[in-house]
Protein backbone atom coordinates (compact mmCIF):
# COMPACT_ATOMS: atom_id res chain seq x y z
CA UNK A 1 0.00 0.00 0.00
CA UNK A 2 2.86 2.61 1.48
CA UNK A 3 4.42 1.55 -2.40
CA UNK A 4 1.60 2.99 -4.48
CA UNK A 5 2.09 6.47 -2.58
CA UNK A 6 5.87 6.72 -3.28
CA UNK A 7 5.57 6.35 -6.81
CA UNK A 8 4.05 9.65 -7.10
CA UNK A 9 5.51 12.86 -6.50
CA UNK A 10 3.92 14.48 -3.66
CA UNK A 11 5.62 17.63 -4.07
CA UNK A 12 3.96 18.14 -7.33
CA UNK A 13 0.57 17.38 -5.63
CA UNK A 14 1.09 19.89 -3.00
CA UNK A 15 1.27 22.54 -5.89
CA UNK A 16 -1.69 21.41 -7.50
CA UNK A 17 -3.42 21.18 -3.88
CA UNK A 18 -2.87 24.09 -3.42
CA UNK A 19 -3.79 25.92 -6.86
CA UNK A 20 -7.25 23.86 -7.09
CA UNK A 21 -8.22 24.56 -3.29
CA UNK A 22 -7.32 28.39 -3.96
CA UNK A 23 -9.62 28.19 -6.94
CA UNK A 24 -12.12 25.97 -5.50
CA UNK A 25 -12.59 28.87 -2.89
CA UNK A 26 -12.60 32.24 -5.25
CA UNK A 27 -15.45 29.93 -6.97
CA UNK A 28 -16.89 29.18 -4.48
CA UNK A 29 -17.48 33.05 -3.60
CA UNK A 30 -18.28 33.89 -6.82
CA UNK A 31 -21.59 31.47 -7.26
CA UNK A 32 -22.42 32.85 -3.64
CA UNK A 33 -22.00 36.34 -5.19
CA UNK A 34 -23.80 35.55 -8.09
CA UNK A 35 -26.13 33.24 -6.14
CA UNK A 36 -26.95 35.48 -4.11
CA UNK A 37 -30.79 37.01 -5.61
CA UNK A 38 -31.65 33.37 -6.01
CA UNK A 39 -32.37 33.64 -2.01
CA UNK A 40 -36.18 34.03 -1.88
CA UNK A 41 -38.42 32.63 0.12
CA UNK A 42 -39.60 29.80 -1.83
CA UNK A 43 -35.78 28.93 -1.89
CA UNK A 44 -34.60 30.13 1.52
CA UNK A 45 -30.84 28.52 0.87
CA UNK A 46 -30.80 30.07 -2.86
CA UNK A 47 -29.51 27.37 -5.86
CA UNK A 48 -29.47 24.62 -2.82
CA UNK A 49 -33.07 24.81 -2.11
CA UNK A 50 -33.58 24.37 -5.61
CA UNK A 51 -31.33 21.27 -5.92
CA UNK A 52 -32.92 19.68 -2.88
CA UNK A 53 -37.10 20.36 -3.95
CA UNK A 54 -37.20 16.52 -4.54
CA UNK A 55 -40.81 17.28 -6.10
CA UNK A 56 -41.92 18.80 -9.16
CA UNK A 57 -44.34 21.49 -7.13
CA UNK A 58 -41.66 22.32 -4.49
CA UNK A 59 -39.47 23.57 -8.03
CA UNK A 60 -42.17 25.08 -9.67
CA UNK A 61 -42.49 27.29 -6.29
CA UNK A 62 -39.02 28.18 -6.44
CA UNK A 63 -39.03 28.74 -10.29
CA UNK A 64 -41.53 31.10 -9.94
CA UNK A 65 -40.13 33.16 -7.16
CA UNK A 66 -37.59 33.92 -9.45
CA UNK A 67 -37.86 36.88 -11.93
CA UNK A 68 -36.41 36.34 -15.71
CA UNK A 69 -33.05 38.12 -14.46
CA UNK A 70 -32.70 35.67 -11.24
CA UNK A 71 -33.33 32.86 -13.35
CA UNK A 72 -30.57 34.03 -15.98
CA UNK A 73 -28.64 34.33 -12.82
CA UNK A 74 -29.32 30.59 -11.91
CA UNK A 75 -27.99 29.33 -15.34
CA UNK A 76 -25.30 31.09 -15.18
CA UNK A 77 -24.32 29.53 -11.47
CA UNK A 78 -25.17 25.98 -12.99
CA UNK A 79 -22.89 26.94 -16.27
CA UNK A 80 -20.25 28.33 -13.85
CA UNK A 81 -20.53 25.39 -10.98
CA UNK A 82 -19.20 22.81 -14.29
CA UNK A 83 -15.76 24.62 -13.89
CA UNK A 84 -16.25 25.09 -9.70
CA UNK A 85 -16.69 20.88 -10.42
CA UNK A 86 -13.36 20.21 -11.80
CA UNK A 87 -11.73 22.44 -9.32
CA UNK A 88 -13.18 20.89 -6.17
CA UNK A 89 -12.56 17.40 -7.42
CA UNK A 90 -9.03 18.01 -8.04
CA UNK A 91 -8.63 19.71 -5.20
CA UNK A 92 -10.58 17.12 -2.86
CA UNK A 93 -8.98 14.05 -4.69
CA UNK A 94 -5.31 15.20 -4.39
CA UNK A 95 -5.72 16.49 -0.71
CA UNK A 96 -7.59 12.88 0.46
CA UNK A 97 -4.40 11.10 -1.52
CA UNK A 98 -1.69 13.02 0.39
CA UNK A 99 -3.73 12.16 3.27
CA UNK A 100 -3.81 8.63 2.59
CA UNK A 101 -0.21 8.11 1.76
CA UNK A 102 0.93 10.35 5.08
CA UNK A 103 -1.53 7.87 6.84
CA UNK A 104 0.22 4.92 5.19
CA UNK A 105 3.35 6.03 5.64
CA UNK A 106 2.60 6.11 9.80
CA UNK A 107 0.71 2.98 9.19
CA UNK A 108 -2.25 4.55 11.17
CA UNK A 109 -6.02 3.49 11.17
CA UNK A 110 -8.08 4.18 7.48
CA UNK A 111 -5.38 4.90 5.13
CA UNK A 112 -6.84 2.44 2.55
CA UNK A 113 -10.11 4.62 2.60
CA UNK A 114 -8.02 7.32 0.98
CA UNK A 115 -7.80 5.34 -2.33
CA UNK A 116 -12.01 5.02 -2.36
CA UNK A 117 -12.17 8.42 -1.31
CA UNK A 118 -10.13 10.25 -4.20
CA UNK A 119 -12.04 8.41 -6.70
CA UNK A 120 -15.37 9.65 -4.64
CA UNK A 121 -14.12 12.97 -5.13
CA UNK A 122 -14.76 12.58 -8.95
CA UNK A 123 -18.14 10.46 -8.41
CA UNK A 124 -19.40 13.77 -6.78
CA UNK A 125 -18.33 15.96 -9.55
CA UNK A 126 -20.01 13.45 -11.78
CA UNK A 127 -23.20 13.25 -9.41
CA UNK A 128 -22.98 17.43 -9.72
CA UNK A 129 -23.03 17.38 -13.41
CA UNK A 130 -25.74 14.66 -13.29
CA UNK A 131 -27.59 17.40 -10.99
CA UNK A 132 -27.06 20.29 -12.97
CA UNK A 133 -28.43 18.87 -15.99
CA UNK A 134 -31.46 17.81 -13.97
CA UNK A 135 -32.03 21.86 -12.96
CA UNK A 136 -31.20 22.86 -16.44
CA UNK A 137 -33.82 20.96 -17.97
CA UNK A 138 -36.26 21.74 -15.49
CA UNK A 139 -35.08 25.94 -15.86
CA UNK A 140 -35.69 25.42 -19.57
CA UNK A 141 -38.47 23.98 -19.92
CA UNK A 142 -40.77 22.96 -16.49
CA UNK A 143 -40.53 21.84 -13.50
CA UNK A 144 -40.80 17.50 -13.47
CA UNK A 145 -41.02 15.23 -11.21
CA UNK A 146 -38.61 12.64 -12.88
CA UNK A 147 -35.74 15.77 -13.05
CA UNK A 148 -36.51 16.87 -9.57
CA UNK A 149 -35.80 13.95 -7.98
CA UNK A 150 -32.90 12.99 -10.17
CA UNK A 151 -31.69 16.75 -9.39
CA UNK A 152 -31.89 16.05 -5.51
CA UNK A 153 -30.47 12.27 -5.27
CA UNK A 154 -27.47 13.29 -7.20
CA UNK A 155 -27.24 16.58 -4.76
CA UNK A 156 -27.30 14.30 -1.48
CA UNK A 157 -24.66 11.69 -3.07
CA UNK A 158 -22.63 14.92 -3.72
CA UNK A 159 -22.72 16.39 -0.81
CA UNK A 160 -21.99 13.31 1.28
CA UNK A 161 -19.10 11.85 -1.09
CA UNK A 162 -17.90 16.17 -0.77
CA UNK A 163 -18.35 15.63 2.82
CA UNK A 164 -16.35 12.42 3.54
CA UNK A 165 -13.59 13.64 1.49
CA UNK A 166 -13.36 16.51 3.67
CA UNK A 167 -13.61 14.95 6.30
CA UNK A 168 -10.96 12.44 6.12
CA UNK A 169 -8.47 15.07 5.05
CA UNK A 170 -9.18 16.18 8.52
CA UNK A 171 -9.09 13.49 10.16
CA UNK A 172 -5.26 13.23 8.79
CA UNK A 173 -4.70 16.30 9.48
CA UNK A 174 -5.36 16.65 13.29
CA UNK A 175 -3.77 13.22 13.63
CA UNK A 176 -0.63 15.05 11.69
CA UNK A 177 -0.95 18.23 14.30
CA UNK A 178 -1.09 15.86 16.79
CA UNK A 179 1.90 13.85 16.05
CA UNK A 180 4.01 16.76 15.24
CA UNK A 181 3.14 18.74 19.11
CA UNK A 182 3.40 15.48 20.58
CA UNK A 183 6.65 14.92 23.06
CA UNK A 184 8.87 12.22 21.36
CA UNK A 185 8.58 9.99 23.97
CA UNK A 186 5.10 9.89 23.88
CA UNK A 187 4.14 8.98 20.49
CA UNK A 188 6.66 5.39 20.91
CA UNK A 189 3.93 4.39 23.66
Amino acid sequence: MKAAFERVDSRALRGWFTLTFCGSLLLMLALNVIGAPLTTEAAPIGIVSYELAFSQTRAQAILASWDQRTSLLAAFTLGLDYLFMVFYAVAISIGVWLSAGWLAAHRLPLSRAGIWLAVGAWAAAGSDAIENSALLAQLVNAPDQFWAVLAGISAVLKFSLIFLGIVYALYALVLRLVQRWMPAGDREG
